[in-house]
């Protein structure tokens, strides 16, 4: 694992898997892009995030991890809890708006509005 600032980009092939799993943070946007519907990203321990994680395949959750902002996932979400505590994910509109920022002057996109469903 890397640390995760600004944008970054992760290209898995096969079953391969992008894990994070100590007690650290990072910030911005976190894209994951795979292949198939194994886990892509698997986030456990207690991992802080603000920003947005955009990944195409499966994310499993565990730990106590802690993410401010919004996930998308192509596939599914399997989040779980595990004795050392529990992951918390809240949307947050001003730090999706701070990683969209990122890609403002790349490509000419903003976030012009959001709804929660």
């Amino acid at each position: 694992q890397q640390p995760i600032n600004g944008i970054t980009w992760v290209d898995l092939t096969g079953g391969n898997k992008y894990s994070i799993s100590s007690n650290w943070s990072g910030s911005g946007l976190l894209i994951v892009n795979a292949s198939g519907n194994d886990v892509a990203l698997d986030i456990s321990g207690g991992w802080h995030f603000n920003g947005m994680i955009w990944v195409t395949g499966r994310i499993k959750i565990s730990g106590t991890a802690d993410i401010e902002g919004a996930i998308f996932a192509r596939s599914s979400i399997d989040a779980e809890s595990s004795l050392s505590g529990n992951a918390e994910i809240e949307f947050s509109s001003s730090d999706v708006s701070s990683a969209f920022s990122l890609l403002g002057g790349l490509t000419g996109l903003n976030v012009l509005s959001w709804r929660e469903i």
